[in-house]
């Protein structure tokens, strides 16, 4: 189950997809070393389902997820939301495929005829990630400290640590 705005949703990779997608296998190409990704849309078997719609990706070599695009439509029945999509690229960590881009768009819907809807977008990436590292419980008690010169840096700096460029 994967909880979007408090609602259940089951997800297209559960042990329980039987009950409620279709699977298409669309594509399979060669990426590396012999290992193959096979491209599989997944769609709602009855639309009023709190299901998702999309595609991803399968490491034949690997047996894994490393891609997915999913996306929940407005027959969701999310009040005032028209569409939330999200998409995830994968990468192993040890023995464990992390997730490490994130990406999600939410479509909010006109809540009345006078005010504008809005494109909410959300990024996240994460690297250096590190598996059976405990940290002690007062690590996950810190607040974020803001440097003296914060606000100093020229656009050049946010190009050159930015994960991914910045397109405007």
């Amino acid at each position: 189950q994967v909880n979007v705005l408090d609602k259940n949703f089951l997800s297209p990779i559960s042990s329980d997809w039987r009950a409620a997608y279709e699977y298409y296998l669309v594509d399979s190409s060669e990426v590396a070393n012999g290992d193959w990704y096979y491209q599989i849309e997944f769609e709602p078997k009855r639309k009023q389902d709190l299901v998702f719609t999309g595609v991803m990706w399968i490491s034949s070599r690997k047996n894994a997820l490393v891609k997915i695009d999913a996306t929940i439509s407005k027959e969701a029945n999310l009040n005032f939301i028209e569409r939330i999509k999200i998409q995830q690229e994968l990468e192993q960590v040890q023995d464990v495929f992390f997730p490490m881009k994130n990406r999600i768009v939410i479509d909010v819907s006109e809540i009345s005829n006078n005010s504008p809807g809005l494109l909410l977008k959300f990024t996240n990436y994460n690297s250096e990630v590190k598996i059976d590292a405990p940290q002690e419980v007062a690590f996950f008690r810190s607040t974020i400290e803001l440097s003296d010169n914060f606000d100093k840096s020229d656009a050049t700096y946010w190009q050159k640590v930015r994960p991914e460029p910045f397109n405007a």
